[in-house]
């Protein structure tokens, strides 16, 4: 794939999992709290054979399968991207791979968590916003925080 006008493309977004469960407990009468923000982690790096940039974002919600939340979701996306000489260093190439992909991984996985909800007991179920926080580590890991 040429990429001549923007300096970065994406090649392709490949779901490595993806796990929707209803909670069958799940309290609708509205007097619990709903947290609808997931716990995300990131991490971005650079395939040395192809040079393309490799980003994989894990996505998790509701990992107690409380009964305050309609669903438990556990998501993995991994984009690739590819970036053109017009970035010339390293560290500006992964940061910009890092902030574009963190739209289009994380778009991704709302859009598929709503499709499969929107087939579910409680309906369809749009997460909530994820920020990229600065800074953005060189050697993130993929691993969610306890």
């Amino acid at each position: 794939m040429a990429n001549d006008t923007y300096p970065v493309a994406l090649g392709q977004v490949i779901f490595t999992k993806t796990n929707v469960e209803s909670i069958s407990t799940f309290d609708a009468s509205g007097t619990g709290i709903i947290d609808i923000t997931p716990n995300n982690a990131l991490t971005v790096q650079k395939d040395a054979e192809s040079g393309q940039y490799v980003a994989t974002m894990k996505c998790i919600l509701n990992k107690e399968k409380a009964d305050q939340s309609p669903y438990f979701i556990d998501m993995e996306c991994i984009g690739t991207f590819m970036v053109n000489d017009t970035i010339k260093e390293e560290s500006e190439a992964k940061r910009a791979v890092t902030i574009i992909s963190h739209s289009v991984l994380y778009g991704a996985i709302r859009e598929t968590v709503a499709y499969i909800t929107s087939r579910q007991a409680f309906g369809t179920f749009t997460l909530g916003l994820s920020i990229l926080t600065p800074p953005i580590k060189e050697e993130a890991s993929a691993e969610l925080p306890e």
